[in-house]
């Protein structure tokens, strides 16, 4: 888990809103940060390059909207429902360990909506947090995999083993973002013949589903 020392975090306006996150107990992540994702987005296109992922098999002549707008509606949907944090209490209030306080701040002039949460139940947040820490955790896969490719031929069974555990747990949101660094790994006789069978083995199982 990240080390996060800075108490505030500053987004884009809304209109002439000023909107802030601020994390301030210690080490806290920023699951279920609608506000963060939206940031993201503006920042490297996340969305964009996410729905790249898709295969979309529908005939295209009858389809009125992207596969890109689709995931946006989604996911801002999510957010939307969560009403920036206004008067929206997340807090499951029951006695949990502290996984790390959240707290989301929405201020216009003198005006400030807040909320704070130690873990929530919410439908929308869970969702957005199911998004974030799959996706941070394949992207974590596909770059430990791409890593050892390069520099640890010797790894790649090691993490080829973790990745087929995440997807045993359908912790992978898009595993088909991997099937070319698998598909490069069964096919080069540079990598050990165990690491081999295993990538083109989920390959096929990963082929197979999606």
């Amino acid at each position: 888990m990240t080390e996060c020392n800075q108490e505030t975090f500053a987004f884009t306006a809304h209109f002439s809103r000023r909107v802030e996150a601020g994390f301030t107990a210690g080490q806290v992540s920023s699951d279920g940060g609608a506000l963060l994702l939206r940031e993201t987005e503006r920042k490297i296109n996340l969305l964009g390059r996410l729905a790249g992922c898709f295969r979309d098999g529908r005939d295209q002549q009858l389809v009125e909207h992207k596969l890109s707008e689709m995931l946006a509606q989604r996911i801002f949907g999510l957010a939307a429902k969560l009403h920036n944090f206004q008067g929206v209490d997340l807090e499951v209030h029951r006695r949990l360990a502290n996984l790390g306080e959240k707290t989301f701040t929405y201020q216009s002039g003198t005006e400030t909506h807040e909320t704070k949460f130690n873990y929530t139940l919410d439908e929308s947040a869970t969702q957005l947090v199911n998004i974030f820490e799959g996706l941070a955790r394949q992207s974590t896969d596909l770059s430990d995999l791409v890593r050892t490719m390069r520099y640890d031929r010797l790894g790649v069974n090691d993490v080829l083993q973790t990745i087929s555990a995440d997807y045993d747990h359908k912790l992978l949101p898009e595993p088909e973002r991997l099937l070319p660094a698998l598909d490069q790994i069964g096919a080069d006789e540079k990598f050990i013949d165990i690491a081999r069978q295993k990538a083109r083995a989920l390959a096929t199982r990963i082929r197979s589903v999606h």
